[in-house]
């Protein structure tokens, strides 16, 4: 991979960038592990924490299982209520490596 200097705003936009041109699920979940020191920072009411891609990419397919495991497959439609929080990004990816609607 390219390196990407997430340090500055502009650095970030760029990853987030490269993240996005995944083509396929697949895709996506290689490009989230292609940089192991960049990820996400979680804030709630307990402070901060840094998730590694990597470790977002682990959750989102270990989310896929559950719910595949629920009786969710391809092309399902299903919705989501959720805070806009991390566990939110976790079901969204998991949605999308489901291949649900």
């Amino acid at each position: 991979m390219n390196s990407i200097d997430t340090t500055s705003r502009d650095g970030a936009f760029a990853h987030i960038l490269h993240i996005a041109s995944a083509t396929s699920p697949k895709a996506l979940f290689d490009k989230l592990r292609e940089a192991p020191d960049a990820g996400v920072l979680v804030v709630d009411r307990a402070g901060c924490l840094f998730t590694s891609y990597a470790t977002l990419a682990d959750d989102a397919l270990a989310a896929a299982e559950r719910l595949q495991a629920a009786g969710l497959a391809r092309r399902d439609r299903i919705g989501v209520l959720a805070r806009n929080a991390y566990v939110r990004i976790v079901l969204d990816l998991a949605i999308i490596e489901l291949g649900c609607v």
